[in-house]
């Protein structure tokens, strides 16, 4: 008989079987669900809390260009980086005076591109309130509501809005820019005002972007964007090394602090830390073993069910001809449409409630993870299923019978 055909049938008997498949498929939406949550939790101690949980900010105390900064950042990356995972600088240039201004982050020395749109909190991914994150080049974010008024010739005054899906486009003679905006951001928040120091509009570009601005269609471009007398550095952010499990992240956190405190290195000062405490970060990890267990047990726990109430149906399949192989899938189709109907809904369930709540972000990883355990679960049941049914010839369930 073929595959798909066998499968079929043991889903149609998984929708049959109401009351168990039924109070399986809600156990596993429920532990799905539960699971992608603790996964995301995890996942978010180095995106969405990366800056609680290892970020230290230092940030300049005067208006300060990147040429006068350089030097100092390389002493701060000197000083810290053995306790570092990265160091990443957030640079302004200014575009149209008061009206509009770049912004991107730049690591230095040590950094990771995974953690380049979660380092600045003005425009991480969970603070976009319209669209979406860049992507690459080409791409920008800008504050909600922006409006960019700028003079012409005869006093006249042109206010433009920018909106989702509107194109920034920045020009000097045949040398220019297009950003497309993806997303936009809010304006309240207290970074925005740190960094925009009295501009209007903020539009946050990549550093392939913001590069080309300021070396070629500046009007007196510089050689290098990070040593420019008219680019400015608005924050250096320093993320800590190590793991969370051994303590070794927050220690390092520490560590930095303690050093930038007490030898700090004009004229940046340390503003702001983080750090999270190795006992949190192991109740998180121990509630998602216990919930990534407990999604393998749950397959067991179907797969015995099934064996154990359908004896009589495993034997009249075998006594009219199935293979063993047969009946294995036959209830292994079963095992499948409960699992994947419940990892299905507990997804979507949850990824739902974390657009209206303040969940952590659900990565593709996390639901990769998930899916992999559910496979597992399946895979155990299989295992279980197929011992099964090993033990039961026609004619022994026929006699019990």
């Amino acid at each position: 008989m073929p595959l798909f055909r066998i499968l079929a049938k043991g889903f149609s008997l998984a929708i049959r079987a109401k009351k168990r498949s039924g109070a399986f498929v809600i156990l596993f939406i429920v532990i799905t669900g539960w699971l992608i949550l603790q996964l995301a939790i995890l996942d978010a101690y180095d995106t969405d809390r990366i800056l609680d949980a290892r970020g230290v900010i230092l940030e300049p105390s005067h208006e300060l260009n990147a040429a006068s900064a350089y030097d100092s950042i390389n002493e701060i990356y000197d000083a810290v980086k053995n306790e570092i995972s990265g160091l990443y600088i957030v640079y302004y240039v200014e575009v149209y005076p008061g009206q509009l201004g770049l912004i991107t982050v730049k690591s230095r020395g040590k950094g990771k591109p995974e953690h380049i749109p979660w380092v600045l909190d003005l425009v991480k991914p969970t603070r976009i309130v319209n669209g979406r994150a860049i992507n690459g080049r080409g791409e920008g974010l800008i504050n909600v509501n922006a409006l960019i008024n700028y003079s012409i010739p005869g006093g006249i005054q042109i206010i433009q809005s920018a909106k989702l899906g509107d194109y920034i486009t920045l020009q000097q003679g045949n040398k220019k820019v297009d950003i497309r905006i993806v997303g936009m951001y809010n304006a309240s928040i207290v970074s925005y005002s740190k960094i925009a120091k009295g501009t209007e509009n903020l539009l946050y570009v990549s550093w392939e972007d913001f590069e080309y601005f300021v070396e070629d269609i500046w009007p007196s471009p510089a050689d290098n964007a990070e040593k420019a007398d008219y680019v400015f550095v608005r924050r250096i952010i320093l993320i800590a090394g190590g793991d969370y499990f051994s303590g070794k992240a927050l220690t390092n956190v520490e560590s930095i602090r303690i050093s930038l405190t007490q030898n700090p290195i004009a004229p940046f000062s340390v503003t702001l830390w983080g750090g999270v405490d190795q006992s949190i970060y192991v109740s998180d990890w121990f509630r998602t073993v216990v919930l990534l267990l407990g999604a393998i047990i749950l397959g067991g726990i179907y797969s015995f069910l099934l064996i154990r109430y359908k004896k009589k149906e495993i034997a009249t399949l075998r006594a009219i001809g199935w293979r063993g192989k047969d009946v294995l899938i036959f209830l292994l189709g079963e095992l499948i449409f409960v699992t994947i109907v419940g990892f299905i809904v507990g997804l979507l369930g949850v990824s739902a409630f974390s657009t209206i709540s303040n969940l952590p972000p659900i990565s593709f990883n996390t639901i990769g993870i998930t899916f992999i355990v559910i496979l597992a679960a399946i895979l155990f049941g299989y295992y279980y299923i197929w011992r099964g049914i090993l033990r039961i010839s026609p004619m022994e369930a026929f006699r019990r019978e």
